[in-house]
């Protein structure tokens, strides 16, 4: 009978444990919820077309895009417009250097290169046929260089000139050609420097240097009219000889403007040396030398040929610095071999100039 009482409590309590379990599961539900994050479905935004809009950049730069606007697959296209991108810089660059080849015996094949250029699909055809401009303009060249060396009379330049004869096959032709204008700068000194000689040759027995004067060019200077010191060709003066350089060329100044023949020269001692200038006039310029003991008995004849051969080639309003240094550099050269002065003659020289 207690047995039966039992039971009977048992089931009359089981709803109030579903109860309490139900209220248990939906606690722990609501814990999970609150750790675990929310994930929400988002849709993803289209992706933006820019194919029209490369097309029109590319078409802007140039190049024909017919090819490009006759794609219909969108995927293609842009595989295309990508090759193309990469495609323009190399082309670009070969438009670059193509200038440097445009000679007249290559007009032709510059020509059909440039027709090529806008086709961006071209590329290995404008590649091979701009290495086979490259290597015909180097055959060219060096047969041109070749013929400049040839041409190379005055005497004493044979082993420069066989140097560079060594160089063809072995260097390139960009470093032959360098090689080349520097031997041709200095052969152009070397034939001033002998226009200069040329002016003192006489018969023998007649003029040229009395005696032996160990005197040294210090520099040479070409002024206008007005005495403004137009550039100086110039020993690179030790600092302690800085202020007799600036008197020197003060008495410069004063040498000119009371200039009454063509010809003048005076004598100055500054800083324990004597150095003497010496000034000629000239229809344009006028041309001075200073040099230490005393001038050279032909700097007359020296500076009235260096001076004929400056107006021949320069006007007040046509000067370059390279030439008239030249010119200048040539008579400070013959000055010093003429006067024996070899101990100075591979001193440093600089040009000092206000041209523009």
């Amino acid at each position: 009978m207690g047995r039966g009482r039992k039971a009977k409590k048992t089931v009359e309590n089981a709803p109030e444990k579903s109860e309490a379990l139900q209220e248990q599961t939906s606690q722990t539900e609501g814990m999970q919820s609150a750790v675990e994050p929310k994930t929400e479905l988002t849709e993803t935004p289209p992706q933006t077309d820019t194919t029209q809009a490369d097309i029109e950049f590319i078409k802007n730069l140039g190049y024909d895009t017919t090819y490009l606007e006759n794609i219909s697959d969108k995927e293609k296209l842009r595989s295309e417009i990508a090759h193309a991108k990469d495609t323009i810089p190399k082309i670009e660059d070969i438009k670059k250097q193509l200038g440097k080849y445009e000679i007249s015996e290559l007009e032709h094949k510059v020509r059909e290169i440039k027709d090529k250029l806008r086709d961006i699909r071209a590329l290995d055809e404008i590649v091979k046929s701009f290495e086979e401009l490259k290597k015909d303009w180097a055959e060219i060249k060096s047969l041109k260089l070749k013929e400049e060396l040839a041409n190379i009379e005055i005497p004493g330049f044979e082993e420069d000139i066989l140097k560079i004869w060594k160089m063809f096959g072995t260097e390139s032709v960009e470093k032959i050609e360098k090689e080349v204008a520097a031997l041709k700068q200095r052969v152009k000194e070397r034939f001033f420097e002998m226009q200069i000689v040329s002016s003192i040759v006489t018969t023998p027995g007649k003029g040229g240097p009395q005696k032996t004067i160990k005197a040294r060019a210090e520099e040479v200077f070409l002024t206008d009219g007005n005495g403004k010191i137009l550039i100086r060709y110039t020993r690179k003066w030790r600092v302690d000889n800085k202020n007799a350089l600036t008197k020197l060329l003060s008495e410069a100044y004063k040498i000119q403007k009371n200039l009454s023949t063509a010809y003048a020269f005076e004598t100055r001692k500054f800083d324990s040396n004597i150095y003497e200038i010496g000034l000629i006039r000239g229809t344009k310029f006028y041309l001075g030398i200073v040099a230490t003991k005393e001038l050279h008995a032909m700097t007359k004849q020296f500076l009235d040929k260096t001076l004929r051969l400056v107006e021949e080639r320069f006007s007040p309003d046509n000067l370059t610095v390279p030439g008239i240094t030249m010119v200048l550099k040539a008579l400070l050269n013959v000055y010093n071999k003429v006067s024996q002065n070899t101990e100075d003659l591979n001193a440093e020289f600089e040009v000092v100039t206000e041209l523009h």
